[in-house]
């Protein structure tokens, strides 16, 4: 249901240009009327936020945006958590909205300890596992057949 509004505004704004256009079609020499269209596209390509098309994403803190779109989920549910509470108060209901509410606390905890690292330098931190180590996790399976095993073996 979010997409079409932002469709909706689309089709107006190419409906207006197409407008002004056969309005002023007769009138026009062919060059003059290709002016108005190449003019009008890019109107349109302002009015859809196209430019970011055109450019590389330059987003540094993914991990960070990613913790919050989890903390955004979160609150979603609560939120419905909250309703279902406050139509009935039952144990369950209860106990569904302290974990929500819980697990938002971990959520923030989880932003605070990625905030301000990029995603390489989380990857640095954290380091580079062994290859031999990877190799026998895919060829042989863990040790004991849940853990993988130890990279520094």
């Amino acid at each position: 249901m979010r997409r079409l509004p932002r469709v909706l505004d689309v089709i107006l704004s190419v409906g207006g240009v197409m407008l002004i256009v056969a309005a002023l079609l007769p009138e026009m020499r062919p060059q003059q009327l290709g002016a108005v269209m190449v003019g009008a596209l890019m109107i349109q390509a302002g009015v859809a936020k196209m430019s970011h098309l055109f450019f590389p994403d330059e987003r540094r803190w993914l991990s960070a945006r990613a913790e919050v779109e989890v903390f955004l989920t979160l609150m979603r549910q609560l939120n419905q958590a909250a309703i279902a509470l406050r139509e009935k108060d039952s144990p369950e209901n209860r106990r569904e909205f302290e974990e929500l509410r819980d697990s938002m606390r971990a959520a923030v905890e989880q932003i605070a300890k990625v905030a301000g690292k990029t995603v390489e330098r989380m990857a640095e931190e954290a380091g580079q596992p062994d290859a031999g180590t990877l190799w026998k996790n895919d060829f042989f399976g863990p040790p004991d057949g849940d853990a993988p095993l130890d990279p520094r073996d």
